[in-house]
């Protein structure tokens, strides 16, 4: 499908929404829909829409800005791309798997809680997994965890996930904890939950595994995650690291 098969349009009163109020209006097969960006099951089920979204018309760079400098990482370090075995966690439609892929990583393996991502990861972006689960990792079932385990990862990507209304830290922490000693860790989180280091709450993951000297950061880069409705810069916080311990 084709962005000329839906037509998208912004609300007048979109001054002053937060990401996870923003909202749009599409019109898909003759009919018009009111849609919450970060609604990712209804979004992905219609074809090209949420790249076309966050990607074209909201200028998303943080799969293109994760995943160069994480490569630039391995090779300052004299490592082999083709060493890797990434877990994408959160992966979404498959924009980090693309560009992962597009810079030479070969396995990658994608994982996230909504059935949609999968489909729409297969849909649209073909052969960049080797498999896709759509799991909770915080509720695995053995068979699904061993079959993780097994694979043995040294690398986790976590792009756009890591933020209230996503992916909860401790779902995180679970696939942390799946990536061997020395591998490589690469997300990102709002520039606002860098700023609250040292506050209570259950955002602060970036004191529990770089305080708790789990991860040895290689980078850290602030940088226009994309812009928001109303035209304001979005800013977040890349993080490229490597792992001394489990959480």
């Amino acid at each position: 499908m084709t962005k000329q098969e839906f037509q998208v349009r912004f609300p007048d009163d979109a001054d002053g929404l937060t990401p996870n109020e923003e909202y749009f209006y599409v019109i898909w097969n003759g009919r018009e829909q009111k849609i919450r960006l970060q609604d990712y099951a209804r979004v992905y089920k219609i074809p090209g829409l949420y790249e076309y979204i966050v990607s074209d018309i909201l200028k998303c760079v943080s799969h293109e800005v994760v995943a160069e400098l994480l490569v630039q990482q391995i090779l300052n370090g004299q490592e082999r791309l083709s060493d890797l075995t990434v877990l994408d966690f959160g992966a979404g439609t498959g924009l980090v798997g693309e560009s992962l892929k597009g810079r030479g990583v070969q396995s990658i393996v994608g994982i996230d809680i909504v059935e949609e991502a999968a489909i729409a990861a297969q849909r649209d972006h073909p052969g960049v997994y080797e498999k896709y689960y759509v799991e909770d990792t915080c509720n695995l079932s053995p068979g699904v965890r061993q079959e993780l385990e097994n694979k043995k990862f040294n690398c986790l990507v976590c792009v756009s996930s890591l933020a209230p209304e996503h992916i909860l830290p401790d779902a995180f922490i679970q696939a942390y904890n799946l990536i061997a000693r020395d591998g490589w860790i690469a997300f990102n989180i709002p520039g606002s939950l860098v700023e609250e280091r040292g506050a209570a709450g259950p955002f602060n993951i970036v004191d529990r595994i770089i305080d708790a000297k789990s991860l040895k950061v290689k980078v850290q880069q602030s940088y226009c995650h994309r812009m928001l409705m109303d035209g304001r810069p979005f800013t977040n916080v890349a993080i490229i690291g490597k792992k001394a311990a489990d959480i």
